[in-house]
């Protein structure tokens, strides 16, 4: 009996560990689960095995004949309806699969409940690390594309592999993330600020006065140190 392995990961990591244990354990990768009997068809025929007229459970049987482990990608789209082969895979195989987050059902989660989890810990400084030498951009550029992906490495390498074909980093964004932009915080608190001096100066109340210049002054220099580092890195 195999054992069922999983990573929950939605960094890209989980697929690119899947690929490096196969450089060592050798075996059958499925990246798209969906939909199960068309995907098992595909994989048999790419291994020369005739399945013209099988139903599920001839696919199931022909899985069960295979001596090597399976390796799934993208596993949160798996279905209920992939049990049978999932069953047959861990007959004699191990399973390992690879999933942003933990597919729905009533028996697939069971697997992912008894599997064993395996958990990857990705390290900022080695991504950016790793972006810098496989696109040749500095490291700094690096950080911020890193930033502006979030943390995930496909996310990452997807800008900077765009940045160095020519696309403007100030344009980069990245669909996966969320941006918050604070332009409008900023013209916010200068509006409040300005807005301040004048009721102060319309009451002749010096402190909220010199409490509004001191907060406006204050909010002038973020401002050139903020858009001097974007000028930095652009």
């Amino acid at each position: 009996m195999g054992t069922f392995y999983y990573i929950i990961d939605s960094s890209g990591l989980g697929e690119r560990y899947l690929k490096s244990i196969m450089k060592t354990k050798f075996g059958i990768y499925i990246d798209n689960p969906t939909p199960p009997s068309t995907c098992i068809r595909q994989v048999l025929k790419n291994l020369n095995v005739e399945t013209k007229g099988l139903n599920i459970y001839g696919l199931a049987d022909e899985l069960r004949s295979l001596n090597q482990p399976f390796y799934i990608n993208h596993a949160e789209k798996l279905t209920d309806s992939f049990v049978i082969f999932i069953q047959a895979m861990l007959e004699k195989n191990d399973v390992y699969v690879s999933c942003s987050s933990l597919p729905t059902g009533k028996i697939i989660p069971t697997f992912f409940k008894h599997g064993k989890e395996i958990k990857l810990f990705p390290k900022k400084e080695k991504i950016i690390n790793y972006v810098t030498r496989k696109y040749n951009i500095s490291s700094e550029i690096a950080r911020h594309i890193y930033n502006l992906a979030c943390g995930n490495l496909n996310g990452a390498e997807e800008l900077a592999r765009r940045y160095a074909e020519g696309e403007p980093l100030h344009a980069l964004r990245y669909d996966g993330a969320t941006y918050v932009s604070i332009v409008p915080i900023l013209l916010g608190f200068g509006f409040i600020f300005i807005m301040l001096r004048f009721i102060a100066l319309g009451l002749n109340d010096e402190d909220t006065y010199i409490f509004a210049g001191s907060m406006g002054a204050m909010f002038f220099l973020f401002r050139f140190i903020y858009y001097q580092y974007f000028r930095k890195i652009i």
